[in-house]
Protein backbone atom coordinates (compact mmCIF):
# COMPACT_ATOMS: atom_id res chain seq x y z
CA UNK A 1 0.00 0.00 0.00
CA UNK A 2 3.01 2.27 1.11
CA UNK A 3 4.48 1.99 -2.82
CA UNK A 4 1.10 2.76 -4.02
CA UNK A 5 0.71 5.92 -2.39
CA UNK A 6 4.19 6.99 -3.46
CA UNK A 7 3.68 6.15 -6.93
CA UNK A 8 0.27 8.31 -6.98
CA UNK A 9 1.80 11.11 -5.37
CA UNK A 10 4.86 10.79 -7.66
CA UNK A 11 2.51 10.92 -10.69
CA UNK A 12 0.76 13.89 -8.98
CA UNK A 13 3.40 16.09 -8.40
CA UNK A 14 4.91 15.03 -12.51
CA UNK A 15 1.73 15.43 -13.96
CA UNK A 16 0.51 18.68 -12.29
CA UNK A 17 3.72 20.37 -13.05
CA UNK A 18 4.13 19.37 -17.11
CA UNK A 19 1.51 22.26 -17.87
CA UNK A 20 2.28 24.44 -15.86
CA UNK A 21 0.22 23.11 -12.71
CA UNK A 22 2.32 25.30 -10.57
CA UNK A 23 1.03 28.20 -12.46
CA UNK A 24 -2.70 27.96 -12.44
CA UNK A 25 -2.25 27.23 -8.38
CA UNK A 26 -1.14 30.24 -8.01
CA UNK A 27 -2.97 32.80 -5.89
CA UNK A 28 -2.19 35.69 -4.36
CA UNK A 29 -3.56 38.70 -1.70
CA UNK A 30 -4.80 41.94 -2.94
CA UNK A 31 -3.19 45.30 -3.09
CA UNK A 32 -5.57 46.60 -0.86
CA UNK A 33 -4.95 43.82 1.80
CA UNK A 34 -5.22 45.93 4.95
CA UNK A 35 -2.59 45.07 8.20
CA UNK A 36 -5.29 42.78 10.11
CA UNK A 37 -6.29 40.92 6.66
CA UNK A 38 -2.49 40.04 6.55
CA UNK A 39 -2.39 38.38 10.33
CA UNK A 40 -6.04 36.46 9.45
CA UNK A 41 -4.13 35.11 6.30
CA UNK A 42 -1.84 33.20 8.38
CA UNK A 43 -4.18 31.08 9.62
CA UNK A 44 -3.88 27.85 7.06
CA UNK A 45 -0.24 25.84 7.39
CA UNK A 46 0.45 22.70 5.82
CA UNK A 47 0.82 19.62 8.31
CA UNK A 48 3.70 18.00 8.86
CA UNK A 49 2.50 15.12 7.15
CA UNK A 50 2.22 17.00 4.06
CA UNK A 51 5.75 18.38 4.56
CA UNK A 52 7.13 15.20 4.73
CA UNK A 53 5.32 13.68 1.47
CA UNK A 54 5.99 16.70 -0.64
CA UNK A 55 9.85 16.05 0.41
CA UNK A 56 9.86 12.74 0.03
CA UNK A 57 8.30 12.95 -3.50
CA UNK A 58 11.18 15.63 -4.81
CA UNK A 59 13.58 13.10 -3.35
CA UNK A 60 12.16 10.13 -5.18
CA UNK A 61 12.06 12.32 -8.69
CA UNK A 62 15.60 13.23 -7.88
CA UNK A 63 16.77 9.54 -7.09
CA UNK A 64 14.14 6.93 -8.25
CA UNK A 65 13.12 9.14 -11.37
CA UNK A 66 16.91 8.52 -12.83
CA UNK A 67 16.84 4.30 -11.26
CA UNK A 68 14.14 4.10 -13.71
CA UNK A 69 14.64 6.34 -16.80
CA UNK A 70 12.09 8.74 -15.96
CA UNK A 71 14.46 11.65 -15.35
CA UNK A 72 17.98 12.27 -16.93
CA UNK A 73 20.60 14.59 -17.68
CA UNK A 74 19.50 15.77 -21.46
CA UNK A 75 22.98 17.07 -23.44
CA UNK A 76 20.82 18.20 -26.79
CA UNK A 77 18.06 20.34 -27.05
CA UNK A 78 16.80 18.49 -30.34
CA UNK A 79 15.46 15.89 -28.42
CA UNK A 80 13.41 17.77 -25.62
CA UNK A 81 10.31 19.91 -25.67
CA UNK A 82 10.63 22.93 -23.42
CA UNK A 83 7.97 24.19 -21.53
CA UNK A 84 8.24 27.78 -20.18
CA UNK A 85 5.27 29.15 -17.38
CA UNK A 86 5.37 32.61 -16.10
CA UNK A 87 3.49 33.81 -12.74
CA UNK A 88 2.74 36.98 -11.53
CA UNK A 89 1.45 37.80 -7.82
CA UNK A 90 2.40 34.39 -6.59
CA UNK A 91 0.22 32.94 -3.56
CA UNK A 92 1.09 33.16 0.02
CA UNK A 93 2.58 30.28 1.56
CA UNK A 94 0.05 31.05 4.50
CA UNK A 95 -2.01 28.88 2.09
CA UNK A 96 -0.27 26.05 3.37
CA UNK A 97 -0.31 24.24 0.02
CA UNK A 98 1.45 21.24 -0.68
CA UNK A 99 3.16 22.44 -3.77
CA UNK A 100 4.52 25.15 -2.12
CA UNK A 101 6.41 22.67 0.39
CA UNK A 102 7.21 20.79 -2.55
CA UNK A 103 9.26 23.87 -3.91
CA UNK A 104 11.03 24.42 -0.58
CA UNK A 105 11.97 27.99 1.25
CA UNK A 106 12.84 29.70 -1.72
CA UNK A 107 9.19 31.17 -2.44
CA UNK A 108 8.70 34.58 -2.64
CA UNK A 109 5.00 35.55 -1.27
CA UNK A 110 3.43 37.83 -3.68
CA UNK A 111 6.51 38.09 -6.20
CA UNK A 112 7.10 36.54 -9.69
CA UNK A 113 7.52 32.96 -10.28
CA UNK A 114 9.16 31.42 -13.54
CA UNK A 115 9.10 27.70 -14.01
CA UNK A 116 10.99 25.64 -16.98
CA UNK A 117 9.96 22.53 -18.00
CA UNK A 118 12.23 19.56 -19.92
CA UNK A 119 10.08 16.62 -21.42
CA UNK A 120 11.17 14.01 -24.18
CA UNK A 121 8.87 15.08 -27.47
CA UNK A 122 7.63 11.52 -27.92
CA UNK A 123 7.82 9.62 -24.19
CA UNK A 124 6.94 10.32 -20.73
CA UNK A 125 9.78 11.06 -19.33
CA UNK A 126 11.59 14.42 -17.91
CA UNK A 127 15.41 15.89 -18.41
CA UNK A 128 17.57 17.81 -16.35
CA UNK A 129 19.97 20.01 -18.82
CA UNK A 130 23.46 19.28 -18.52
CA UNK A 131 24.35 22.97 -18.55
CA UNK A 132 22.72 25.97 -17.11
CA UNK A 133 19.49 27.58 -17.59
CA UNK A 134 19.35 31.25 -16.00
CA UNK A 135 16.07 33.45 -15.92
CA UNK A 136 17.33 37.24 -15.81
CA UNK A 137 20.61 36.31 -14.87
CA UNK A 138 19.91 33.87 -12.22
CA UNK A 139 20.96 30.53 -12.51
CA UNK A 140 17.79 27.98 -11.73
CA UNK A 141 17.57 24.82 -10.10
CA UNK A 142 16.24 21.69 -10.76
CA UNK A 143 13.88 20.92 -8.18
CA UNK A 144 12.44 17.53 -9.48
CA UNK A 145 11.23 15.24 -12.25
CA UNK A 146 12.58 18.05 -14.65
CA UNK A 147 10.91 20.81 -13.37
CA UNK A 148 13.46 23.67 -13.12
CA UNK A 149 12.16 26.41 -10.86
CA UNK A 150 13.27 30.51 -9.66
CA UNK A 151 10.66 33.05 -7.41
CA UNK A 152 11.90 36.63 -7.75
CA UNK A 153 10.49 39.88 -6.16
CA UNK A 154 7.37 41.19 -7.65
CA UNK A 155 7.14 43.32 -11.17
CA UNK A 156 10.72 42.05 -12.35
CA UNK A 157 9.79 42.45 -15.91
CA UNK A 158 10.01 40.17 -18.65
CA UNK A 159 11.71 36.93 -18.18
CA UNK A 160 14.93 36.36 -20.47
CA UNK A 161 15.69 32.66 -20.25
CA UNK A 162 19.25 31.47 -21.15
CA UNK A 163 20.61 27.86 -21.84
CA UNK A 164 24.14 28.14 -21.75
CA UNK A 165 26.88 25.10 -21.49
CA UNK A 166 30.35 25.44 -21.32
CA UNK A 167 30.19 29.12 -21.39
CA UNK A 168 28.33 29.06 -24.52
CA UNK A 169 24.82 29.84 -25.17
CA UNK A 170 23.11 27.44 -27.05
CA UNK A 171 20.05 29.43 -26.88
CA UNK A 172 17.77 32.19 -25.51
CA UNK A 173 14.01 33.29 -25.58
CA UNK A 174 12.28 36.09 -23.52
CA UNK A 175 8.77 35.20 -22.40
CA UNK A 176 6.75 38.92 -21.65
CA UNK A 177 4.58 39.09 -18.60
CA UNK A 178 0.49 39.58 -18.70
CA UNK A 179 -0.60 42.54 -19.47
CA UNK A 180 -3.20 42.14 -17.09
CA UNK A 181 -2.44 41.46 -13.19
CA UNK A 182 -6.47 40.16 -12.28
CA UNK A 183 -8.03 41.22 -8.85
CA UNK A 184 -10.33 39.48 -6.88
CA UNK A 185 -12.57 42.22 -4.97
CA UNK A 186 -14.90 40.53 -3.05
CA UNK A 187 -16.31 37.31 -2.28
CA UNK A 188 -20.89 37.43 -2.10
CA UNK A 189 -19.82 40.88 -1.34
CA UNK A 190 -17.66 40.84 1.37
CA UNK A 191 -14.37 41.74 0.57
CA UNK A 192 -12.13 39.56 3.59
CA UNK A 193 -13.28 36.22 5.24
CA UNK A 194 -16.41 36.07 3.40
CA UNK A 195 -18.76 33.29 4.17
CA UNK A 196 -19.94 30.53 1.73
CA UNK A 197 -22.49 28.24 1.48
CA UNK A 198 -21.26 26.01 -1.62
CA UNK A 199 -24.87 24.26 -1.79
CA UNK A 200 -26.05 27.45 -3.04
CA UNK A 201 -24.39 30.38 -6.02
CA UNK A 202 -21.74 31.96 -5.15
CA UNK A 203 -21.09 36.07 -6.65
CA UNK A 204 -17.36 36.92 -7.47
CA UNK A 205 -16.46 40.44 -8.01
CA UNK A 206 -13.53 40.78 -10.40
CA UNK A 207 -11.41 43.55 -11.57
CA UNK A 208 -8.44 43.93 -14.75
CA UNK A 209 -9.24 41.07 -16.13
CA UNK A 210 -8.64 40.31 -19.43
CA UNK A 211 -11.36 41.35 -22.60
CA UNK A 212 -9.92 38.94 -24.75
CA UNK A 213 -12.77 37.38 -27.07
CA UNK A 214 -11.02 33.99 -25.63
CA UNK A 215 -10.21 34.49 -22.46
CA UNK A 216 -11.28 32.23 -19.35
CA UNK A 217 -10.87 32.92 -15.34
CA UNK A 218 -10.41 29.73 -13.62
CA UNK A 219 -11.77 29.05 -10.41
CA UNK A 220 -10.09 27.01 -7.88
CA UNK A 221 -10.95 26.40 -3.75
CA UNK A 222 -8.05 25.06 -1.28
CA UNK A 223 -9.24 22.12 0.13
CA UNK A 224 -7.35 19.29 2.10
CA UNK A 225 -7.82 15.81 1.32
CA UNK A 226 -5.67 13.17 3.17
CA UNK A 227 -3.56 16.02 5.44
CA UNK A 228 -2.58 17.32 1.78
CA UNK A 229 -3.64 20.91 1.14
CA UNK A 230 -4.33 21.86 -2.67
CA UNK A 231 -6.12 23.90 -5.10
CA UNK A 232 -9.33 22.14 -6.76
CA UNK A 233 -11.10 23.30 -10.22
CA UNK A 234 -14.12 24.60 -9.44
CA UNK A 235 -15.16 25.93 -13.18
CA UNK A 236 -13.90 27.92 -16.18
CA UNK A 237 -15.66 31.00 -16.38
CA UNK A 238 -15.58 33.92 -19.09
CA UNK A 239 -14.40 37.56 -17.00
CA UNK A 240 -16.56 40.01 -15.97
CA UNK A 241 -16.73 42.47 -13.30
CA UNK A 242 -19.52 40.39 -11.58
CA UNK A 243 -19.17 36.45 -11.90
CA UNK A 244 -21.79 34.04 -10.19
CA UNK A 245 -20.30 30.55 -9.94
CA UNK A 246 -23.62 27.88 -9.58
CA UNK A 247 -23.73 25.46 -6.93
CA UNK A 248 -23.80 22.98 -9.15
CA UNK A 249 -19.94 23.98 -10.21
CA UNK A 250 -18.83 23.21 -6.49
CA UNK A 251 -20.21 19.87 -6.32
CA UNK A 252 -18.49 19.44 -9.64
CA UNK A 253 -15.33 19.78 -8.31
CA UNK A 254 -11.93 18.24 -10.69
CA UNK A 255 -11.06 15.48 -8.69
CA UNK A 256 -12.36 11.79 -8.51
CA UNK A 257 -11.26 11.60 -4.72
CA UNK A 258 -13.38 11.29 -1.71
CA UNK A 259 -13.40 13.14 1.87
CA UNK A 260 -12.95 16.84 1.30
CA UNK A 261 -12.22 18.96 4.07
CA UNK A 262 -12.79 22.85 3.81
CA UNK A 263 -11.31 24.11 6.94
CA UNK A 264 -9.40 27.17 6.09
CA UNK A 265 -10.60 27.55 2.87
CA UNK A 266 -9.41 29.97 0.01
CA UNK A 267 -11.37 30.55 -3.30
CA UNK A 268 -8.27 31.25 -6.20
CA UNK A 269 -8.67 33.33 -9.10
CA UNK A 270 -6.20 33.12 -12.42
CA UNK A 271 -6.14 34.08 -15.46
CA UNK A 272 -3.92 32.50 -18.10
CA UNK A 273 -2.70 32.92 -21.88
CA UNK A 274 -0.83 31.02 -24.05
CA UNK A 275 1.84 33.16 -25.99
CA UNK A 276 4.92 32.73 -28.08
CA UNK A 277 8.23 34.03 -27.00
CA UNK A 278 10.41 37.03 -28.36
CA UNK A 279 13.84 37.39 -28.95
CA UNK A 280 14.44 34.35 -29.46
CA UNK A 281 18.24 32.93 -30.27
CA UNK A 282 20.58 30.28 -31.18
CA UNK A 283 18.37 27.08 -30.72
CA UNK A 284 15.75 28.73 -30.40
CA UNK A 285 15.15 29.94 -34.19
CA UNK A 286 11.36 30.09 -33.47
CA UNK A 287 9.18 31.02 -31.03
CA UNK A 288 7.86 28.51 -28.56
CA UNK A 289 4.56 28.23 -26.58
CA UNK A 290 4.77 29.50 -23.42
CA UNK A 291 1.91 29.91 -20.29
CA UNK A 292 1.73 33.24 -18.45
CA UNK A 293 -0.43 34.06 -15.74
CA UNK A 294 -1.86 36.39 -12.83
CA UNK A 295 -3.38 35.63 -9.68
CA UNK A 296 -5.25 36.79 -6.89
CA UNK A 297 -7.38 34.93 -3.90
CA UNK A 298 -9.15 35.38 -0.61
CA UNK A 299 -10.09 33.45 2.51
CA UNK A 300 -13.52 31.99 2.94
CA UNK A 301 -15.36 30.25 5.47
CA UNK A 302 -17.47 27.24 4.11
CA UNK A 303 -20.47 27.07 6.23
CA UNK A 304 -22.20 24.19 4.02
CA UNK A 305 -20.02 22.06 1.44
CA UNK A 306 -22.95 19.73 0.38
CA UNK A 307 -22.28 16.25 -0.86
CA UNK A 308 -19.81 15.92 -4.46
CA UNK A 309 -20.62 14.22 -7.66
CA UNK A 310 -18.67 12.18 -9.12
CA UNK A 311 -20.15 11.42 -12.13
CA UNK A 312 -21.67 7.37 -14.09
CA UNK A 313 -20.30 4.12 -13.63
CA UNK A 314 -23.37 2.26 -15.31
CA UNK A 315 -23.27 -1.47 -15.91
CA UNK A 316 -25.95 -3.36 -18.08
CA UNK A 317 -25.75 -6.55 -20.20
CA UNK A 318 -27.57 -7.42 -23.41
CA UNK A 319 -27.07 -10.62 -25.32
CA UNK A 320 -24.48 -11.91 -23.18
CA UNK A 321 -22.70 -8.95 -23.21
CA UNK A 322 -21.54 -6.98 -20.20
CA UNK A 323 -20.93 -2.98 -20.57
CA UNK A 324 -19.43 -1.17 -18.09
CA UNK A 325 -19.93 2.39 -19.06
CA UNK A 326 -18.24 5.73 -17.45
CA UNK A 327 -18.84 9.45 -17.38
CA UNK A 328 -16.90 11.59 -15.22
CA UNK A 329 -18.73 14.77 -13.71
CA UNK A 330 -18.63 18.27 -15.24
CA UNK A 331 -15.19 19.11 -14.51
CA UNK A 332 -14.45 15.98 -16.85
CA UNK A 333 -16.87 15.59 -19.20
CA UNK A 334 -18.84 17.58 -21.38
CA UNK A 335 -22.41 17.25 -21.69
CA UNK A 336 -23.34 14.63 -25.02
CA UNK A 337 -25.43 17.23 -26.65
CA UNK A 338 -22.09 19.32 -27.73
CA UNK A 339 -20.97 16.68 -29.78
CA UNK A 340 -22.60 17.83 -32.66
CA UNK A 341 -19.84 17.07 -35.47
CA UNK A 342 -18.23 14.13 -34.64
CA UNK A 343 -15.07 12.87 -36.24
CA UNK A 344 -14.05 9.07 -36.14
CA UNK A 345 -9.99 9.27 -34.56
CA UNK A 346 -10.03 5.84 -34.27
CA UNK A 347 -11.50 2.30 -36.02
CA UNK A 348 -9.36 -0.66 -35.12
CA UNK A 349 -9.04 -4.23 -34.39
CA UNK A 350 -6.52 -6.33 -32.82
CA UNK A 351 -5.22 -9.47 -30.95
CA UNK A 352 -3.35 -12.05 -30.28
CA UNK A 353 -3.18 -15.40 -31.66
CA UNK A 354 -0.92 -17.03 -30.12
CA UNK A 355 -0.36 -18.46 -26.53
CA UNK A 356 2.30 -19.69 -24.38
CA UNK A 357 2.18 -20.95 -20.61
CA UNK A 358 2.26 -24.10 -18.10
CA UNK A 359 0.48 -26.56 -16.46
CA UNK A 360 1.07 -28.12 -13.14
CA UNK A 361 0.12 -31.43 -12.14
CA UNK A 362 0.81 -31.82 -8.27
CA UNK A 363 -0.08 -35.17 -8.26
CA UNK A 364 2.46 -36.53 -10.96
CA UNK A 365 4.56 -33.82 -9.64
CA UNK A 366 4.83 -32.81 -13.15
CA UNK A 367 5.25 -29.33 -15.46
CA UNK A 368 3.42 -29.20 -18.82
CA UNK A 369 4.70 -26.25 -21.03
CA UNK A 370 1.41 -25.88 -23.37
CA UNK A 371 1.43 -23.69 -26.63
CA UNK A 372 -1.39 -22.60 -28.33
CA UNK A 373 -1.32 -21.08 -32.23
CA UNK A 374 -4.45 -20.15 -33.41
CA UNK A 375 -4.15 -19.50 -37.39
CA UNK A 376 -3.04 -16.55 -38.78
CA UNK A 377 -6.39 -14.46 -40.44
CA UNK A 378 -6.89 -13.13 -43.83
CA UNK A 379 -6.41 -9.40 -44.18
CA UNK A 380 -9.84 -9.55 -46.62
CA UNK A 381 -11.35 -10.85 -43.79
CA UNK A 382 -9.88 -7.81 -41.30
CA UNK A 383 -11.02 -5.58 -43.48
CA UNK A 384 -15.02 -6.70 -43.93
CA UNK A 385 -15.09 -7.12 -40.40
CA UNK A 386 -13.63 -3.35 -40.10
CA UNK A 387 -16.13 -1.94 -42.63
CA UNK A 388 -19.05 -3.72 -40.82
CA UNK A 389 -17.51 -2.11 -37.39
CA UNK A 390 -17.57 1.48 -38.95
CA UNK A 391 -21.10 1.45 -40.52
CA UNK A 392 -22.48 -0.30 -37.48
CA UNK A 393 -21.16 1.47 -34.93
CA UNK A 394 -20.97 5.11 -36.37
CA UNK A 395 -24.79 4.81 -36.81
CA UNK A 396 -25.81 4.15 -33.20
CA UNK A 397 -23.60 7.04 -32.12
CA UNK A 398 -24.78 9.31 -34.26
CA UNK A 399 -28.70 7.88 -33.66
CA UNK A 400 -28.02 8.17 -30.00
CA UNK A 401 -26.02 11.46 -29.67
CA UNK A 402 -28.12 13.43 -32.50
CA UNK A 403 -24.40 14.25 -33.76
CA UNK A 404 -23.53 14.14 -37.32
CA UNK A 405 -20.30 11.63 -38.43
CA UNK A 406 -17.97 14.11 -40.17
CA UNK A 407 -16.54 12.04 -43.93
CA UNK A 408 -14.31 9.00 -42.71
CA UNK A 409 -11.41 11.08 -44.57
CA UNK A 410 -11.57 13.82 -42.01
CA UNK A 411 -8.66 12.79 -39.48
CA UNK A 412 -6.53 11.46 -41.56
CA UNK A 413 -6.00 14.25 -43.64
CA UNK A 414 -5.28 17.06 -40.76
CA UNK A 415 -2.01 18.32 -40.46
CA UNK A 416 -2.09 17.47 -36.79
CA UNK A 417 -2.74 13.72 -37.63
CA UNK A 418 1.27 12.99 -38.24
CA UNK A 419 2.13 13.93 -34.32
CA UNK A 420 0.07 11.39 -32.87
CA UNK A 421 0.89 8.73 -35.43
CA UNK A 422 4.86 9.16 -33.85
CA UNK A 423 3.22 6.43 -31.51
CA UNK A 424 1.92 3.77 -33.76
CA UNK A 425 3.13 0.82 -34.54
CA UNK A 426 3.37 -0.40 -38.38
CA UNK A 427 -0.22 -2.38 -39.11
CA UNK A 428 0.69 -6.07 -38.69
CA UNK A 429 -0.85 -9.36 -39.25
CA UNK A 430 1.86 -12.17 -38.57
CA UNK A 431 1.85 -15.74 -36.54
CA UNK A 432 1.15 -14.69 -33.53
CA UNK A 433 -0.84 -11.23 -33.61
CA UNK A 434 -2.60 -8.57 -35.96
CA UNK A 435 -3.60 -4.98 -35.70
CA UNK A 436 -5.69 -3.12 -38.49
CA UNK A 437 -6.99 -0.07 -39.10
CA UNK A 438 -9.99 0.95 -41.37
CA UNK A 439 -8.54 3.37 -44.00
CA UNK A 440 -6.05 5.07 -41.61
CA UNK A 441 -7.75 5.76 -38.73
CA UNK A 442 -5.05 4.17 -36.45
CA UNK A 443 -4.91 4.20 -32.73
CA UNK A 444 -3.80 7.15 -31.24
CA UNK A 445 -2.42 8.55 -28.02
CA UNK A 446 -4.20 11.25 -26.54
CA UNK A 447 -1.90 12.55 -23.63
CA UNK A 448 1.90 11.97 -23.45
CA UNK A 449 4.31 14.96 -23.48
CA UNK A 450 3.77 18.92 -23.44
CA UNK A 451 4.07 19.01 -27.30
CA UNK A 452 1.21 16.62 -27.36
CA UNK A 453 -1.06 18.51 -25.06
CA UNK A 454 -1.04 20.99 -27.08
CA UNK A 455 -0.68 19.41 -30.47
CA UNK A 456 -2.93 16.22 -29.86
CA UNK A 457 -6.22 15.21 -29.56
CA UNK A 458 -6.90 19.22 -29.44
CA UNK A 459 -5.18 20.34 -32.46
CA UNK A 460 -7.27 17.28 -34.16
CA UNK A 461 -10.87 19.07 -32.93
CA UNK A 462 -9.75 22.34 -33.96
CA UNK A 463 -8.13 21.58 -37.49
CA UNK A 464 -11.44 18.81 -38.50
CA UNK A 465 -13.73 21.73 -37.09
CA UNK A 466 -15.16 18.77 -34.67
CA UNK A 467 -16.72 18.93 -31.52
CA UNK A 468 -15.90 15.33 -30.57
CA UNK A 469 -13.17 12.76 -31.39
CA UNK A 470 -14.88 8.98 -31.75
CA UNK A 471 -12.61 5.99 -30.70
CA UNK A 472 -13.38 2.45 -31.37
CA UNK A 473 -11.23 -0.19 -31.06
CA UNK A 474 -11.94 -4.08 -30.72
CA UNK A 475 -9.27 -6.22 -29.01
CA UNK A 476 -9.11 -10.26 -29.09
CA UNK A 477 -7.28 -12.92 -26.94
CA UNK A 478 -6.53 -16.18 -27.60
CA UNK A 479 -6.82 -18.36 -23.75
CA UNK A 480 -7.04 -21.23 -22.77
CA UNK A 481 -9.24 -22.74 -19.58
CA UNK A 482 -9.39 -26.19 -18.72
CA UNK A 483 -8.53 -27.62 -21.87
CA UNK A 484 -10.66 -25.70 -23.79
CA UNK A 485 -9.56 -22.79 -26.12
CA UNK A 486 -11.11 -19.81 -26.17
CA UNK A 487 -11.03 -16.12 -28.24
CA UNK A 488 -12.30 -13.38 -26.07
CA UNK A 489 -13.31 -9.75 -27.75
CA UNK A 490 -13.40 -7.10 -26.15
CA UNK A 491 -14.92 -3.57 -27.41
CA UNK A 492 -13.56 -0.12 -26.56
CA UNK A 493 -15.65 3.23 -27.31
CA UNK A 494 -14.98 6.34 -26.63
CA UNK A 495 -15.96 9.78 -26.97
CA UNK A 496 -13.16 12.63 -26.79
CA UNK A 497 -13.57 16.27 -25.97
CA UNK A 498 -11.75 19.25 -25.64
CA UNK A 499 -9.44 19.82 -22.80
CA UNK A 500 -11.55 21.86 -20.02
CA UNK A 501 -9.84 25.11 -19.99
CA UNK A 502 -8.24 24.19 -23.29
CA UNK A 503 -4.53 24.74 -22.96
CA UNK A 504 -4.97 26.06 -19.56
CA UNK A 505 -5.59 22.08 -18.17
CA UNK A 506 -3.46 19.58 -16.95
CA UNK A 507 -5.84 16.27 -16.94
CA UNK A 508 -5.79 15.67 -20.82
CA UNK A 509 -9.42 15.78 -23.19
CA UNK A 510 -12.39 15.49 -21.26
CA UNK A 511 -14.13 12.41 -22.05
CA UNK A 512 -18.08 12.47 -22.90
CA UNK A 513 -18.08 8.80 -22.36
CA UNK A 514 -15.81 5.99 -22.21
CA UNK A 515 -17.64 2.01 -22.75
CA UNK A 516 -16.29 -0.93 -22.00
CA UNK A 517 -17.84 -4.10 -23.61
CA UNK A 518 -17.12 -7.34 -22.76
CA UNK A 519 -18.58 -9.92 -25.39
CA UNK A 520 -18.98 -13.91 -25.24
CA UNK A 521 -15.85 -16.11 -24.85
CA UNK A 522 -16.22 -18.34 -28.22
CA UNK A 523 -14.75 -21.51 -28.23
CA UNK A 524 -12.41 -22.29 -31.07
CA UNK A 525 -11.31 -25.89 -30.11
CA UNK A 526 -12.76 -26.97 -33.38
CA UNK A 527 -9.59 -25.15 -35.03
CA UNK A 528 -7.30 -26.84 -33.60
CA UNK A 529 -8.83 -30.20 -34.29
CA UNK A 530 -8.91 -29.43 -37.93
CA UNK A 531 -5.40 -28.11 -37.95
CA UNK A 532 -6.13 -24.76 -38.61
CA UNK A 533 -9.07 -26.04 -41.47
CA UNK A 534 -11.95 -25.28 -38.79
CA UNK A 535 -10.88 -20.98 -39.17
CA UNK A 536 -14.33 -19.92 -41.35
CA UNK A 537 -15.33 -16.70 -42.34
CA UNK A 538 -18.66 -17.80 -39.91
CA UNK A 539 -16.67 -18.61 -37.34
CA UNK A 540 -14.57 -15.09 -37.62
CA UNK A 541 -18.23 -13.36 -37.16
CA UNK A 542 -18.73 -15.28 -34.60
CA UNK A 543 -15.73 -14.43 -32.86
CA UNK A 544 -16.10 -10.86 -33.29
CA UNK A 545 -19.79 -10.86 -32.61
CA UNK A 546 -20.84 -7.02 -33.88
CA UNK A 547 -24.19 -7.25 -34.16
CA UNK A 548 -24.35 -8.12 -30.43
CA UNK A 549 -21.91 -5.31 -29.43
CA UNK A 550 -23.81 -2.71 -31.52
CA UNK A 551 -26.86 -4.08 -29.54
CA UNK A 552 -25.53 -3.53 -26.25
CA UNK A 553 -23.68 -0.47 -27.20
CA UNK A 554 -26.96 1.03 -28.60
CA UNK A 555 -28.55 -0.35 -24.82
CA UNK A 556 -26.05 1.55 -22.72
CA UNK A 557 -25.82 4.82 -24.46
CA UNK A 558 -29.38 5.25 -24.16
CA UNK A 559 -29.39 4.87 -20.51
CA UNK A 560 -26.33 7.08 -19.80
CA UNK A 561 -27.87 9.96 -22.34
CA UNK A 562 -31.60 9.33 -19.77
CA UNK A 563 -29.29 9.91 -16.93
CA UNK A 564 -27.93 13.15 -18.09
CA UNK A 565 -30.98 14.52 -19.12
CA UNK A 566 -32.10 14.57 -15.64
CA UNK A 567 -29.13 16.20 -14.46
CA UNK A 568 -28.61 19.54 -15.66
CA UNK A 569 -25.19 20.36 -13.80
CA UNK A 570 -22.87 19.29 -17.12
CA UNK A 571 -25.26 22.06 -18.93
CA UNK A 572 -24.94 24.61 -16.00
CA UNK A 573 -21.35 24.70 -15.96
CA UNK A 574 -20.51 24.16 -19.56
CA UNK A 575 -22.55 27.60 -20.71
CA UNK A 576 -20.33 29.11 -18.16
CA UNK A 577 -17.23 29.18 -21.03
CA UNK A 578 -19.96 30.71 -23.49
Amino acid sequence: MKSKIILILVLFFSINSSQGQFLKKITGKKETDSTKVEKNEKKAGGGFFQKVVAKATKAIGNVAGGTIGAVSTIDNLNDVDVVASIGTNIYSKDLGLVVNDFLGDEWINNGDFSMIMLTSKNDFKFHKYAGTIKVNGKEIKHASYGVHTICENPNSGPKKIVFEKNGIIEGSFEVPLPKNNIKLLSVNGQKANANIDITKDVTLELSNFSTQKDALVRVDIVATMIGLRSLYLVAYVKPAAQVVIPFQAFRNIETSNKGFNFKNAYIAIAEQSLVKTTNNSGFFKEPIDALTGSNDGMWVNVTNKGEQFYGYKLESEANGVKVITEKGNAAFSMPINLAKKIAVATMSIQGTTYSQGSKTDRLQNTITETTIQFPQIPDVWQDEVLSEMYKKFTATVSEITNGTILPETTIPTVPSYENVQQFFLEEKNNNEAFLKSYKGLNPIIPLSTASIRLQGENALLNESKSDALLKIKMNIELSEEKGKVFMNPTLLVGLDGASNGGFRSSVGNTKYFSIKLLGLPINVEKVFKKKGEGLTRELYSQIVQIDNFNSALKKALTELKEKETQNKDYEIIWNLQK
